[in-house]
């Protein structure tokens, strides 16, 4: 597996100095972006501090990594070596700040990648961002840890979401403000052609839209950077703008026990598109995916009987399912995209009608005791699948009123 970093930093138009700071190893495979708090040198120190005890950590514990393709791929392993080397950082940065009066209070985001082989392993502190683009889409794969992001998710209306961004600045979570801190990790797959981009809030609060960023990354590594700094230059630049692009190139060996169908999956994310899932974020759509079963199905081959309760959604993947009213009479077609089951996610619901495979057929499956453990165990994302299965069902009862 190939893989190349290219980082570029710029201190921006108002900015007296660039307290961003971006650490680039591709031996490793570590990337790292930090976007210093702190007056004086405060978050210029903090940003460089964090993100070189973070690296630093990583090289010093290889064994983990080690032990990690030994042992078949744990992602607990990893996920938990990179929380660690965060948040070594943290306590670091902290101590420091505890020794110097002038450095009292400073602190750091920090946003790091580590990948091995086909998989990233994602740890993010503050709300400098990564960005996974995949086929034409981009996805923001971080959550910003803001003031401004929480009232978002908590108002229900549009005033109070609007409101929301005066606080988007104002940090939740740092490295090195308290001894400890919470610490986001996440571990996804790449596929073929996939680009990272890590990057501070000085690039992205710019970008009126993620797709803006896309025909940024066409070029070659160096000109995108300096079209990414331009932008956010000709935009204001009242902030330090630090960007770091990864572009992989991955043999086929790195893909041994990805199946073939999860990799086409992962590149084709839009099978979701439907009202279950509807507004997941990308960390969301992840958690997901991993409960999901895949499923090659012969023609005629019968997937649920009538009367009988699926015990789960069956989503079309390719092929066709055909639907029956009975034996020798059937109701329709579903298509790729399409669906069965939905109900019985929530309850024991049995099917009105049989479906059975057609040519080609592929579906995906995701039972409801899967389900109702994503719900029990993330309690935020769980009222999220909740209400768009509410919303969806409201739909149907409308649609199916007399006018």
């Amino acid at each position: 597996m190939q893989i190349k970093g290219t980082g570029l930093t710029d201190i921006g138009v108002i900015r007296e100095q660039n307290e961003d700071y971006h650490f680039i190893d591709d031996e490793l495979g570590l990337y790292i972006v930090c976007d210093g708090v702190g007056g004086a040198q405060g978050g210029e120190v903090a940003s460089k501090l964090a993100a070189e005890t973070c690296a630093n950590f990583i090289r010093e514990n290889q064994q983990t990594i080690e032990e990690y393709y030994c042992l078949g791929n744990n992602d607990s392993l990893v996920r938990n070596l990179l929380r660690s080397a965060i948040l070594e950082s943290c306590q670091t940065v902290y101590n420091e700040g505890l020794k110097n009066r002038d450095l009292a209070g400073m602190s750091t985001t920090l946003s790091a990648v580590l990948i091995l082989n086909s998989k990233v392993v994602l740890g993010h502190v503050g709300d400098s961002r990564l960005y996974l683009i995949r086929n034409n889409q981009i996805f923001q794969a971080t959550e910003d840890h803001t003031i401004g992001q929480e009232m978002r998710e908590r108002s229900i209306n549009f005033e109070g979401k609007k409101a929301a961004s005066r606080f988007d600045s104002v940090l939740k979570r740092s490295i090195g403000y308290t001894e400890l801190v919470e610490v986001d990790t996440m571990v996804f797959d790449l596929v073929p052609n996939d680009k990272l981009l890590l990057c501070s809030d000085g690039f992205y609060n710019y970008i009126s839209c993620p797709l803006e960023i896309i025909p940024m990354t066409k070029e070659n590594s160096e000109k995108n950077l300096k079209t990414m700094i331009n932008f956010a230059i000709h935009r204001g630049g009242r902030d330090n703008i630090t960007c770091i692009l990864i572009e992989t190139s991955l043999e086929e060996k790195a893909y041994e026990g990805l199946e073939s169908d999860r990799s086409e999956l992962l590149s084709n994310l839009s099978i979701l598109d439907n009202y279950l899932f509807k507004d997941l974020n990308f960390i969301r759509t992840n958690r997901l995916l991993s409960h999901f079963d895949t499923y090659e199905l012969a023609e005629g081959e019968e997937i649920c009987e009538k009367g009988q309760s699926p015990h789960g959604l069956f989503i079309v993947f390719s092929g066709e399912v055909h639907v029956f009213e009975n034996e020798d009479k059937q109701f329709g077609t579903l298509k790729k995209g399409q669906f069965f089951g939905q109900f019985s996610l929530m309850m024991e619901k049995r099917e009105k009608y049989t479906y059975k495979a057609g040519k080609n057929c592929r579906t995906i499956y995701l039972s409801s005791d899967s389900y109702r453990t994503l719900c029990r165990n993330h309690p935020k994302f769980g009222v999220k699948l909740l209400e768009n299965f509410i919303h969806g069902c409201e739909g149907i009862i409308a649609s199916s009123l007399p006018k």
